[in-house]
């Protein structure tokens, strides 16, 4: 597990999942963001979730699933003060997140990643 600004986000933002070409792209916004993301192991696919009933992913309450993903990752949270909780998921390419401004919290459990792994 990677722990990264131990903070607590009050939540109460919307996350943007962007397919990007072969790879995706998790944006947050100026609020506090509290995403999930981990693997379908039925379906293959990328799940991207909130974490709590403030955060929406694309105007959504409900959760987002992505299948083909074999590009990079790049998840960027901007401002607020963010959770972002990676799990059981096998990534094939590299994965890069950007945690902004704010108190932030990025956890990995259970995470592979081929390719790079950057955190800032």
């Amino acid at each position: 597990m990677v722990l990264l600004l131990a903070g607590t986000a009050s939540a109460g933002g919307n996350v943007r999942v962007v397919n990007a070409g072969d790879g995706l792209l998790i944006m947050g916004d100026a609020g506090d963001n509290a995403v999930y993301v981990h693997s379908d192991p039925v379906t293959d696919a990328l799940v991207v979730k909130p974490l709590d009933e403030s955060t929406t992913i694309a105007g959504h309450s409900a959760p987002v699933v992505i299948r083909g993903v074999i590009g990079p990752i790049r998840a960027v949270l901007h401002g607020g003060s963010d959770v972002l909780v990676i799990e059981d998921t096998a990534f094939l390419d590299s994965l890069h997140i950007v945690s902004g401004t704010g108190d932030d919290r990025v956890d990995l459990e259970h995470v592979h990643v081929s390719g790079a792994l950057h955190i800032e």
